[in-house]
């Protein structure tokens, strides 16, 4: 049972967002979609886990993408969570093609491609220490005692897994997605007694829910990019200039000719993503270069969105979910 489904990060919305509203001259262009390519695999390779789960003998509670809180401010992230009354898995999921190899006296992963060697970190490190903050999140809200098995997934099934003859070891928590199921369902067996009643598990989801802290980046920081060297205006859906205009109750692009009732939503999800939650009738102008402030409050009046102010110096609260929900209707 899903009780945190699998979604797209928040990360690759900022990044698309970015692409589109930097000009294609850009220099930091090419970084930005590198790192949404890379992003995009690793999203990818979580999803594709969902179809070999569905051969797990058991019925767990499944958490993908799930940000707690650690100590000291900081936090730690699992790209999927399997509870069951008897026992936790903790999955690492490294979607990287090539000749993958776990090199555990140098604690570090090396991937052979096209003749072309690269180094990564440690994924049994890194799944180890998750395993730790977790059991550390767990006996600070009081869970009972419950065994956590870390495994690290290579969800790519081209890659060709290796590991020196002294450490052969690794693949007791190492294996490939479409051996996944197979290999929790020989895990779980080795645990036999009930730790978590239904009502403690009903807790414990809740606790996790609760405490899922999502990482939202500054992407204009990360570039060091200033919202000034931004595209403005209401950009097309089609041919993605900002081009469109409005007409009677509807955007038309002057470019290709395209047509659209909620155009500026994907303006408002752009300002979300990359300036802030909160925006003003004046801000909306700004960045949509918008002329009129009774059409622009018309526009914002109309939309699902908590708002506080007068009515002259409105703030209005930026939804994402809510926002997405009407550009997925849009002609």
């Amino acid at each position: 049972m899903y009780k945190k489904t699998f979604t797209t990060p928040f990360s690759i919305y900022k990044k698309e967002a970015l692409l589109r509203r930097l000009p294609a001259s850009h220099p930091q262009r090419e970084r930005i979609g590198q790192d949404l390519r890379i992003a995009y695999a690793g999203n990818q390779g979580e999803r594709s886990l969902e179809f070999h789960l569905n051969f797990t003998r058991d019925d767990y509670l499944i958490f993908h993408d799930l940000r707690l809180p650690w100590i000291n401010g900081y936090h730690f992230q699992i790209d999927l969570l399997l509870v069951s009354p008897f026992c936790i898995f903790i999955l690492e999921v490294k979607h990287i093609a090539g000749k993958l190899y776990f090199d555990d006296t140098a604690q570090q992963l090396i991937r052979t491609n096209e003749d072309k060697e690269e180094v990564f970190p440690y994924p049994i490190t890194q799944i180890h220490r998750h395993q730790h903050q977790l059991q550390d999140f767990l006996n600070r809200h009081a869970v009972p005692a419950i065994p956590i098995i870390p495994l690290v997934v290579s969800s790519k099934s081209s890659s060709l897994l290796q590991a020196s003859s002294n450490a052969a070891h690794i693949f007791d928590s190492v294996v490939h997605s479409a051996s996944l199921p197979f290999k929790i369902n020989s895990l779980k067996n080795r645990f036999r007694t009930q730790i978590l009643s239904q009502h403690q598990l009903d807790e414990l989801s809740s606790l996790l829910l609760k405490n899922h802290t999502p990482l939202m980046t500054n992407e204009l920081a990360r570039y060091h990019l200033q919202e000034k060297q931004l595209i403005k205006g209401i950009l097309c859906i089609r041919c993605t200039t900002p081009s469109m205009r409005r007409e009677w109750g509807y955007w038309k692009c002057g470019r290709c000719g395209f047509q659209s009732i909620h155009a500026h939503i994907q303006s408002l999800i752009d300002y979300l993503l990359l300036i802030d939650h909160e925006i003003t009738n004046k801000r909306f102008r700004d960045f949509t270069l918008l002329n009129s402030r009774s059409v622009t409050s018309k526009l914002l009046n109309v939309l699902p969105l908590k708002h506080h102010g007068t009515y002259k110096n409105r703030t209005y609260l930026l939804d994402f979910e809510k926002l997405s929900q009407l550009l997925d209707h849009d002609e």
